[in-house]
Parts: structure tokens; sequence; C-alpha cells
């Protein structure tokens, strides 16, 4: 790619970064006020925070591909097969953009640093997801405890058990809590696989590195019933299985397709 050409990719990345931002800044009028009410009042507040949070996702990919950065797709693959638990992998920060504009009222973990973001924090308190810090043992219990209240009132959680950005498109190390939490709870869990043509917003790349146009799909698969009474490992290998029978599908794409996994 020519110095122009990859310039103008620079330019438009930030433009649309720009572009999130003020999303973010237009939102706090209403995010502010909910988030210093009383925890019961968001309670009922919550639904139509996460709509709009929805409806703004779903903005920013519209103008991610009309704008022509990227081409965010959800290509779902479950049927009547559904699981109120999810279990993804993380290649981008867009990830988030693209399921959580995708299913409104969505529920999932959050981390710490994030949740302290000035720009961030009064949207994550007044939609409800739940902070995390993973050095804090507690955090954990208590994060545990919420994520089964959200599934006891019929919310769909979404986790990632990587606990951040994959830099090769390859799992990392995984956490237990997910499959732990399927586990308790004798939940199937359905798992949502991202793939992506290059590199970007993540630990491998910022910017993107080819020309062109970036695409991040996220692949919705159903849950696997027959697992149902096992323990959290086997949820584990059977999650790192079918990842690795993804990635040598033709549904992934150029980045993370066709490489070995570690992990386990």
């Amino acid at each position: 790619m020519n110095r122009f050409r990859y310039a103008a990719r620079v330019a438009l990345y930030l433009y649309s970064f720009a572009v999130f931002g003020l999303m973010c800044v237009l939102f706090l009028p209403v995010a502010v006020p909910v988030s210093l009410l009383p925890k019961s009042w968001r309670l009922k507040c919550r639904p139509w925070v996460r709509t709009i949070v929805q409806k703004g996702f779903t903005f920013i990919r519209w103008h991610c591909r009309v704008t022509g950065f990227a081409t965010m797709k959800v290509i779902d693959h479950r049927g009547d097969r559904r699981s109120p638990l999810m279990i993804a992998n993380h290649l981008s920060m867009f990830d988030i953009v693209l399921l959580f504009g995708f299913m409104p009222g969505i529920q999932t973990l959050v981390n710490s640093k994030f949740a302290m973001n000035p720009l961030l924090r009064p949207t994550i308190q007044a939609a409800g997801y739940i902070p995390l810090d993973v050095k804090r043992p507690l955090d954990g219990v208590r994060a545990f405890e919420e994520l089964e209240k959200s599934l006891g009132a019929g919310e769909e959680v979404a986790l990632f058990p990587e606990g951040t950005r994959s830099e090769t498109g390859q799992l990392s190390t995984l956490k237990k809590g997910p499959f732990r939490l399927a586990e308790e709870l004798g939940i199937a869990p359905g798992y949502i696989f991202f793939t992506c043509n290059q590199p970007f917003l993540n630990r491998a790349a910022f910017f993107p590195r080819s020309g062109g146009e970036v695409v991040l799909e996220a692949h919705l698969f159903p849950p696997s019933e027959d697992l149902l009474g096992q323990d959290a490992e086997a949820w584990k290998k059977d999650f790192i299985a079918k990842y690795q029978s993804f990635q040598k599908s033709s549904l992934a794409l150029t980045w993370n397709r066709n490489k070995d996994e570690h992990g386990a």
C-alpha cells in the first residue's frame, strides 16, 4: 500500500473514531441523569437505555460501511436453537459494536478501565453493564452473581473468556468463568465466532495495515445441548474444538483462518 493510500486510510480511520466519540458525548445528557438514579430506578430505565445503545451501534455500522472503512456482518446459524448465554472469541474493539448493534438488550462484562473512563462510565452504569477488575477476586464473585441475576431475569448474556483482544487471530488463554457459569446454571451456551480479513483495533494493529476495506463478521452458532451436565472444563474444550473447526472452514476470513490454536 503506497503512502498516499495509507495516509487516506489513517485519516478515514481517525474520522470514524471521531464520529464514535461524538456519539458518546451526545449520549451523555441521557446517560448521566440515569446513571445518578437509585439502582431500582436504573433497572427500570435499563431496557430503553440499551435500546438507544443498540441504535447507536447500528448507526456506527452503517457509517463505517458507507464511508468504505469497514463492513460488519452478523451471520446467524442458530435457527430455533438459541441460548441466553453466549461465549465469544475477541478480535477487535468493534466486536462489541457489531454484536450489540445486532442484539438489543444484551448483557456483558466490561473491563474496569473502560468503566472508569469519564466518557463511557455514565453509559455503562445507565445500561447496567457489569464492570470487572480481573486483579480483584471479589470483583469476580460479584460479577458472577450479577450475571446469574441477569440470566434469571431473562436477559441474554455474551461473555469473552479471553478477557482481551487477540494479537494473532488465535485464541488466547481462556478464563473459566463463562464455562463455570454454564456448568453451575445448567445452561448450554451458544458460541459466537468473530472473523476478520485483517487485524485492526487490537493488540496486533491499531490501524488496518493492508489496503482495501476492513471486513468483520460474527457467526452465531447454536448450543451443544448434548454436553448438558458436563463440567466447566468440558465446555471449555468444546469451545476450543468448535473454534478450531471454524477456522478451517470457508466461513473464516483471511486473518484468523487455518491457524493452530493455543490456550487449552
